[in-house]
């Protein structure tokens, strides 16, 4: 944060009315810009209207304005540009004063306002089951929590939290922070109760961003027209979006990211499906690059979907638990050393592509593996559906790949069959029993 040359800087609480003005230099105004004080807004300034039910801040200052910490106790806060406005309230040893911007009603930033905010506990919070954090009119917020949990017993932290829905139009963004390695850290929060029909809602040209332990998490659904990522770390709750009672709805254009690390349990983590409707959806890292659970279902039109799990033993690319997989016109693509595309329903496609990579097939303790798996059925019209193998190994002519029942593609033999990168030569069993080696030698299996 930039430093000002502040005259006469409030160094406690600054309290106000229902609108505060701020111009260049930290100067402000009370009474909507009839008088202008001769004190300033400086670091160590906190903001609070402790007696209304809706407060105004209205920035007309052309250099960034630091204050301590911004506190709406009692309502709701509208902040206006443009302008910049920077909160750092890193010291303050009681974790339920510890944001940088507190508001217990909804929150609105619009007019092209830039709100940054730094906590120990909490950079931007928004309380309450039923407010809303809406960013407008081209503008943006960054939360950022400096706190740690060193376990997950601990209080969560949150770069930006809402407790009911966030709304980002008008070619705004949100970005929220919090540390990889803590537990219950949040880089952007929001639908605390599972109450929201839309937790979170991105229209074209705006977006939000997360970093932390778990990148966003959504309590309910979510609408995504323009650009959502979310970035996990690498702890065993660490995901890089995860929804819970949430689905997800990618629409024309828009473009979702998720990834943890290896350690992670998943990129990104849906219990109730995905949409994706002309978009894009790119996941990667953890035991699962995406996961679908409960009653979610997966369904690509005129889209792209990829998703790889970690390197590490036993990842999945694609994971639908219980529901089906189904493509029209469109990329899926599932990468995974346990399993590159897994159903626990059907796999539809219409003039579509299935590619699935693994580096395993067979079954262990944990169950059959392999490059796409279906309890269901595998249709496919007009479509591809590609296994690719890619163990490394010697093939000798003993080597075979069994075949199992409704676990994969219908028939083996309906396929062309050859090893890539390497030499050798495969060939279908003649009975149905699986793929056979035909000719010595070593590299990728293709379907």
């Amino acid at each position: 944060m930039s430093n000002m040359p502040y005259a006469n800087p409030i160094q406690g609480n600054l309290t106000i009315g229902n609108s505060l003005i701020i111009y260049d230099g930290g100067y402000y105004s009370l009474d909507g810009g009839s008088t202008v004080s001769s004190d300033t807004i400086g670091p160590d300034t906190l903001i609070t209207a402790p007696s209304v039910s809706a407060v105004s801040i209205r920035l007309q200052n052309t250099q960034p304005v630091r204050a301590k910490m911004i506190s709406i106790p009692n309502g709701s806060l509208e902040i206006t540009g443009p302008g910049t406005i920077q909160t750092d309230n890193q010291d303050t040893p009681v974790l339920s004063r510890a944001s940088g911007i507190r508001s217990y009603g909804s929150l609105t930033v619009s007019g092209g306002a830039s709100v940054e905010a730094v906590g120990l506990n909490d950079g931007i919070y928004c309380a309450g089951l039923s407010n809303t954090l809406t960013v407008t009119g081209g503008s943006s917020i960054y939360g950022k929590t400096t706190g740690m949990n060193t376990s997950i017993l601990g209080a969560s932290k949150y770069g930006v939290y809402c407790g009911g829905n966030i709304v980002v139009t008008e070619n705004s963004r949100i970005s929220g922070e919090g540390a990889m390695d803590s537990y219950s850290t949040y880089g952007v929060f929001c639908d605390a109760g599972h109450a929201m029909t839309t937790a979170m809602s991105v229209s074209a040209g705006s977006s939000v961003s997360g970093t932390a332990a778990v990148g966003v998490y959504l309590g309910g659904p979510a609408v995504v027209d323009g650009s959502l990522s979310g970035t996990g770390g690498g702890l065993n709750i660490s995901h890089g979006i995860q929804g819970d009672k949430a689905s997800i709805a990618v629409g024309p254009l828009a473009d979702v990211t998720a990834s943890a690390q290896s350690g992670a349990y998943a990129g990104i983590i849906m219990v109730y499906g995905y949409e994706i409707n002309g978009g894009t959806l790119t996941a990667s890292g953890g035991i699962y690059g995406l996961r679908s659970i409960s009653s979610g279902p997966v369904r690509v039109t005129d889209g792209t979907l990829t998703a790889t799990g970690s390197p590490t033993a036993g990842s999945y690319g694609i994971y639908v638990e219980n529901e089906g997989l189904a493509a029209v016109n469109s990329q899926i693509r599932g990468e995974g050393s346990r399993c590159g595309i897994y159903t626990g329903g059907s796999l539809t496609a219409r003039s579509s592509t299935a590619d699935g990579y693994t580096y395993a097939y067979g079954a262990d303790s944990q169950g059959s593996y392999g490059a796409i798996i279906a309890a269901g059925s595998i249709t496919a019209v007009d479509s591809r559906i590609i296994e690719n193998y890619s163990r490394t190994e010697y093939f000798d002519e003993a080597y075979q790949i069994p075949y199992e029942t409704g676990k994969n593609i219908i028939d083996y033999r309906n396929y062309t069959w050859n090893i890539t990168s390497g030499s050798g030569a495969v060939a279908s069993s003649p009975d149905g029993q699986g793929i056979h080696a035909v000719l010595s030698g070593s590299g990728i299996l293709t379907a």
